[in-house]
């Protein structure tokens, strides 16, 4: 965690900071010496100092507070978090802990002092007395224990009445006396501890926490975020985690921030945008946490039976209207009775397997007719749930059981022969304890719930002054509910506060003005209002003239309260040689009046406190422009010697050592390696690699005569000098030299085109830049006699044969095509220079076995052909 900055003054070394640490000294030094008062006066030794101590208290209650305050805001501070964010229960037991009154244990209603062992419920953190919770926790398992044994002592005959076993057992356990929390019994506490677990009987310190071992918490934040509490050793809960992490929003839409760990969940404010429920539409509300609520779009939606239709939301498409179905049965004597369905409806339940009323005989009878009664015993096992009813198979519910049979009665204790359904009750009276365990039941032929007592309690209670007056219970009595008056100094105002908290509560707030005469220089005091004890410190201006002529802003310091150490060692051990309190005036502060300073670069004039008020560097850039006229000064601000004007470099100015940084020509990437000037750059001689006009090769060139050149001179640059690779509108390529732009047209092309009859068995030459050549070739007599011969061989083949040997001729005929344009080819082109020898070779066995290659081509098209039409 980065430390916040100090500002001037305010470190742990500065005058602020000195102040602050001596008046929490003299803070420390005057609870100690209270609480040792207090001891004293509670033993019998100095029985007189118990009412000025509780005045000296309740005079310093108010400074104390903002102190504690101001303590626990700084301590926060330190750990990245402000006080409104902590937990309050953190807080409070933070304060309680600073507060020399100290906490009530709940179980004792005593003080705890800040030496006692204590125990801290790691749930509520309530602070308990040690020995207080050990016995209270004996106590309340104790009291477990034997009400189990006293439920299942063979006494309680309820379990032989019921036929039942008695319950087992269950583990006995104690609660805290605050929040409830249910502890085992191996949970007792049996060692005192700090806060945080980490050391055992913490030595009091007065400089740190009570109860506090001094080192860091290191106890898991709470929720586990895998961060461990960094502040000292504290009661009450552990403050949020301040760490910083990166967290997406809810939706996940933006990009991760970062947040706060214990504040990581954010949203970003923009439309969510997850599928609803009905799979159609999109969340429309903001970034939010959870699921998205349904879609609450409407449609018009038919119900399950398609008879009426409705506007429901689009998240609820199913529903059913409130119609019977009505259709007729597949029996055709009853209709459906079932609500709004949709399929065919179920069949009719009086046509399927039916039983006679005692369920022993099955009948498949008509819908029409009724289920008769099969004769025999019915059998039913009665409402007693021992006995079966005896009477023939009959319609409706059994009657009552009517058998004598033994039954004791509710205690156990007595038999007797009644009706099955009947209860028996004896005479004789339950000599069981209350719920107050003072006082008998006797209660006729109980069963083991005896009624709560009702007798008064009588005891005296906390408060000393009454009774109880409750009705008899066990365990200690309610707070008394009587109130007393507790008055002010002057008796104006009063309040009313619980019977036995007179003696511990504070008087009330008067606002009735204090009438006490001023003990500084100014005649009269500030108002303010009643009080115990001496009045709280003059603050008022001081309003005297200092050494600088200036009046003194600062509040009156004639009667200050100083930590005086003696010095001297102490001659016996039990004098006492420690800094003693003493009230004196102290001399005016620092003179804190604006006054007007100039920098010594002359940049800005700044207002300084009085005391502080000298030239000195305003921290700023010099700015002055030196020699090479495009860089300014860089040192901090200095006082500049013999400089020509206010703008230019001094003598003691530091000096340009940068490289030329001025713009280079649109175009140019490389920079200028000259440094720092103030003519003008040269053209730049870096050479760069660019595409040539055809786009198949790359050619070097200097970066300034590109950048430079245009038209002409460009396209020479940018040429390869190779013959252009592009074709012409005719299928030709283009006779150029690598050239930008259109190719030339094809009435310049040179070279030949082939054209072919219809049957393709003639074919011509022409040039192909030639226009009134006609390109078109008719077939003559020769095609004509062909092909009535391939018809007349036609004729004696199936249409298969023919398709084979028609495909076989035209795959012949597109390879020779493909061969010769292969051979004319060949001709032209470029010999392979890294290979000569591998090409010739492998032309001359092509030219030797090209008939070979044409046959086997041929026969792989025509099994190929043959394949694809058998799967057609």
């Amino acid at each position: 965690m980065r430390a916040a900055p100090v500002q001037a003054g305010h470190g742990p070394h500065g005058p602020h900071g000195r102040r602050t640490f001596d008046e929490a000294s003299a803070q420390i030094q005057a609870n100690l010496q209270r609480h040792i008062a207090r001891q004293k006066s509670q033993t019998g030794q100095v029985g007189h100092e118990v009412d000025s101590g509780s005045e000296d208290s309740d005079s310093n209650h108010d400074e104390s507070d903002d102190a504690h305050q101001r303590i626990l805001t700084q301590m926060f501070q330190s750990y990245g978090l402000s006080a409104d964010k902590v937990d309050d229960r953190t807080r409070s037991a933070v304060l309680q802990s600073f507060s020399s009154r100290g906490n009530s244990c709940l179980i004792c209603i005593s003080s705890m002092k800040k030496s006692d062992p204590i125990w801290n419920c790691p749930h509520c953190f309530c602070s308990l007395h040690i020995t207080c919770v050990q016995r209270w926790a004996r106590d309340s398992i104790f009291q477990q224990k034997q009400d189990q044994e006293l439920n299942n002592s063979p006494r309680d005959h309820r379990h032989i009445r019921q036929g039942t076993a008695p319950h087992p057992p269950h583990a006995a356990r104690w609660c805290c006396p605050n929040c409830r929390h249910a502890f085992g019994q191996p949970e007792i506490p049996t060692k005192y501890t700090c806060y945080c677990g980490q050391v055992d009987d913490p030595a009091f310190d007065p400089w740190i926490v009570p109860h506090s071992c001094g080192e860091t918490c290191r106890r898991v934040l709470q929720p586990e975020c895998g961060h461990s509490c960094l502040i000292l050793c504290h009661p009450g809960p552990c403050p949020p985690c301040p760490k910083m992490v990166t967290a997406h929003c809810f939706c996940q839409n933006s990009a991760p921030a970062m947040r706060r760990c214990f504040d990581k969940t954010w949203s970003c404010g923009k439309p969510c945008r997850k599928a609803l429920n009905c799979a159609q539409h999109t969340c429309p509300l903001p970034c939010h946490d959870g699921p998205c609520p349904p879609c609450q779009k409407t449609s018009v939606q038919l119900c399950q039976c398609q008879r009426h239709q409705k506007e429901s939301q689009c998240a609820e498409p199913i529903w059913q209207c409130t119609e019977k179905c009505g259709r007729k049965l597949k029996c055709g004597h009853h209709v459906c009775d079932a609500v709004c369905h949709k399929g065919t409806c179920p069949p009719c339940p009086l046509s399927e397997l039916r039983y006679c009323p005692c369920r022993k005989q099955t009948y498949q009878l008509a819908c029409t007719l009724a289920t008769p009664t099969c004769g025999d015993t019915c059998g039913k096992t009665l409402t007693c749930g021992q006995h079966i009813c005896a009477e023939r198979c009959h319609r409706g519910a059994c009657g009552s059981c009517l058998q004598m049979i033994m039954k004791p009665c509710r205690c156990g204790m007595k038999q007797k022969e009644v009706p099955c359904t009947k209860d028996y009750v004896c005479d004789l009276k339950c000599r069981r304890m209350k719920d107050c365990r003072k006082h008998t039941c006797n209660k006729k032929c109980c069963d083991g719930s005896c009624p709560p007592c009702e007798q008064s309690c009588g005891k005296m209670l906390s408060c000393k002054n009454h009774k109880c007056e409750s009705r008899c219970h066990i365990g200690a009595c309610y707070p008394c509910n009587q109130t007393k008056e507790v008055r002010c100094n002057c008796g104006a105002s009063r309040i009313l506060v619980p019977c036995g908290r007179e003696k511990v509560t504070h008087p009330p707030k008067c606002r009735q003005k204090c009438q006490a005469p001023s003990n500084c220089h100014h005649p009269v005091r500030t108002p303010h209002n009643c009080h115990f004890g001496p009045c709280p410190p003059c603050k008022q201006p001081c309003g005297q003239t200092m050494s600088c002529h200036h009046i003194c802003p600062a509040p009156c310091h004639d009667q200050v309260k100083v930590k005086i150490n003696s010095g001297k060692k102490a001659a016996v051990p039990w004098e006492e040689t420690g800094p003693k309190i003493e009230t004196k005036a102290l001399d005016c502060p620092d003179c804190q009046v604006p006054v007007p300073v100039t920098c010594l670069g002359g940049h800005d004039t700044s207002d300084f406190p009085c005391f502080m008020a000298k030239t000195a560097s305003c921290g700023r850039k010099c700015g002055r422009n030196l020699a090479c006229g495009n860089h300014q000064c860089t040192r901090d601000c200095h006082k500049v010697k013999h400089a020509s004007n206010a703008t230019d470099a001094g003598t003691n100015c530091r000096k340009c050592e940068l490289e030329c940084q001025r713009a280079r020509p649109e175009g140019c990437p490389h920079i200028c390696n000259r440094p720092c000037h103030g003519d003008p750059c040269k053209e730049c001689t870096q050479m760069i690699r660019i595409a040539c006009h055809c786009a198949l090769l790359q050619v070097y060139v200097e970066c300034g005569k590109w950048i430079q050149s245009e038209g002409d001179q460009r396209e020479v640059l940018g040429s390869c000098q190779n013959q252009c690779p592009k074709l012409m509108t005719c299928g030709h390529r283009c006779s150029k030299i690598c050239h930008s732009g259109a190719c030339s047209e094809s009435s310049s092309c040179k070279k030949k085109t082939k054209i072919f009859c219809s049957c393709k068995r003639k074919k011509k030459e022409f040039p192909c830049s030639d226009p009134n050549q006609i390109r078109k070739l008719s077939c003559d007599g020769e095609c004509a006699q062909a092909k009535t011969k391939d018809d007349a061989e036609g004729k004696d083949l199936d249409p298969e044969e023919r398709w084979r040997k028609e495909a076989e001729a035209r795959l012949q005929r597109e390879e020779l095509e493909r061969f010769e344009k292969m051979k004319e080819g060949g001709k032209k082109r470029r010999r392979n220079r890294k290979a000569p020898s591998e090409n010739v070779e492998q032309g001359i066995w092509a030219r030797n076995h090209w008939v070979k290659i044409l046959v086997v081509s041929s026969v792989m098209a025509l099994f190929m052909g043959m394949v694809a039409y058998k799967y057609m």
